[in-house]
């Protein structure tokens, strides 16, 4: 829904403006924070939300299991400790101001957020101990060894959602293991089993009938991996350069409404392992009163690493960052960063 994506572009342009916020553990936490800041601040504004038994109650407490709320505001708490407070309020003053139009839907809106995709915080944010170390080398290189218990690589066709509403195509990257099992989110593979047991739906079974590859979907039937190639080995990553992005949205355009939703996040290989990162974001709603909300990320700058299946990245103002790295081995103009597609610009 474009309520959901709205408050998801609020969450993120709060986060990636102030220079101050950078002062958490990484982007990625600070936008988990962002996120359970944006929910605690709809739910103060839902009076059903405080109410055992109530549908808004229930839902909360939901959210807040399935994403470890309380976790995040633990880790919070921590790096405020450690780094001052002064980022953290301004989260929240930031969030607080930009949401303060839906407050008076506060149940409604609360309602659609934590049953909305965009809401998991999970998503962008481990447990400390899951962080990656820091990245001491100074040149990118590529590691040939593969992730224990790996066979091969594939890809699967998926929907997803594109600018307006419209639905797109997606060709997704899946590891398929000699054990028979078969992960569907390739960002599990930074702890397969812990992943696997948070998120069972992410992983099914495959087979090799007839000498067609094949895995199982969400309804049981057994779906076609694409092309039928399954690549057992890593595709060179050392000549990888030239500039990277991936676009995405939301919105009700494609259905005959007014509301979109844009974003678009890019990654710049430059020589001597340098890397640049630069994404925008935009909102336009006729939810309530109309509003627009729009933000962008000014370059940031750093070195990385590719160290198997892992992009290692240090800023230069010391936050870190790790994603999965997936290539295609036939079409250099294509990259997989924890499993979402960005083409050469």
């Amino acid at each position: 829904m474009l309520l959901s994506r709205l408050i998801l572009i609020v969450v993120l342009t709060s986060v990636a403006l102030p220079v101050q916020a950078q002062s958490f553990r990484d982007e990625k936490f600070a936008t988990a924070v962002g996120l359970v800041v944006a929910t605690d601040a709809l739910a103060a504004h839902c009076p059903e939300a405080s109410q055992p038994g109530t549908a808004s109650f229930q839902a909360l407490k939901a959210w807040e299991a399935r994403n470890q709320a309380e976790a995040i505001r633990r880790a919070a708490t921590a790096a405020q400790a450690r780094d001052g407070n002064r980022a953290y309020q301004q989260l929240q003053t930031a969030v607080d101001g930009k949401l303060s139009p839906l407050y008076a839907q506060g149940c409604t809106a609360l309602a659609t957020w934590v049953g909305s995709e965009p809401s998991h915080a999970a998503a962008h944010w481990q447990a400390p101990a899951a962080v990656a170390k820091p990245v001491a080398a100074p040149v990118a290189k590529a590691s040939a060894a593969p992730v224990k218990g790996i066979l091969g690589y594939g890809l699967i066709q998926t929907t997803g959602m594109g600018y307006g509403g419209m639905v797109t195509i997606k060709f997704v990257p899946v590891v398929l293991f000699s054990s028979g099992d078969i992960l569907l989110d390739v960002k599990g593979l930074s702890d397969p089993a812990g992943h696997r047991a948070a998120n069972p739906e992410d992983w099914s079974s495959w087979r090799k009938t007839t000498g067609a590859y094949e895995y199982r979907g969400a309804s049981g039937q057994w779906r076609p991996i694409l092309g039928n190639k399954v690549w057992t080995t890593l595709a060179d990553t050392s000549g990888l350069h030239g500039r990277f992005k991936a676009t995405g949205g939301g919105g009700n355009l494609a259905v005959g409404g007014t509301d979109a939703v844009f974003v678009e996040t890019s990654y710049t290989f430059l020589p001597g392992g340098r890397i640049v990162r630069d994404g925008v974001a935009g909102a336009s709603s006729s939810f309530g009163s109309a509003s627009t909300v729009t933000g962008a990320n000014s370059g940031r700058t750093g070195r990385y690493l590719i160290d198997g299946l892992t992009l290692k990245i240090t800023y230069d103002n010391g936050a870190q960052e790790s994603l999965i790295l997936m290539t295609h081995p036939d079409d250099g103009g294509i990259i997989w960063l924890d499993g979402t597609a960005y083409t050469r610009d």
